[in-house]
């Protein structure tokens, strides 16, 4: 049950009128193709969809790193991505806000 929740709103079917994208902030997309857990052919279909409905999805592809395994592998880098998605997700927030999610 829960699954196919979260699985219809990864792909946007959980979304009615009044919707216009499935995500209504920017998204870090970070994968590998050595991943053996999600087919990286996947992903992709996934967020080509957000996409085309207007979300702003930023891919990172890792070489070589298994699922969920990215950060130990390259911290400076992931940190790097996604610090720049928090930033503009942040950009259009109030000063006090915004000022306080990044440090």
């Amino acid at each position: 049950q829960y699954y196919q929740a979260s699985s219809d709103a990864m792909h946007g079917k959980a979304f009615g009128a009044g919707f216009s994208s499935p995500l209504a902030v920017p998204t870090a997309v970070i994968y590998s193709e050595a991943d053996t857990v999600t087919r990286s052919e996947d992903i992709r279909a996934v967020f080509d969809k957000w996409r085309e409905a207007g979300s702003a999805v930023e891919e990172a592809v890792f070489e070589g790193t298994q699922h969920v395994s990215h950060l130990p592998a390259d911290p400076g880098r992931y940190e790097q991505v996604v610090a720049r998605v928090v930033r503009e997700a942040f950009a259009g927030a109030p000063a006090g806000l915004a000022a306080g999610a990044i440090r």
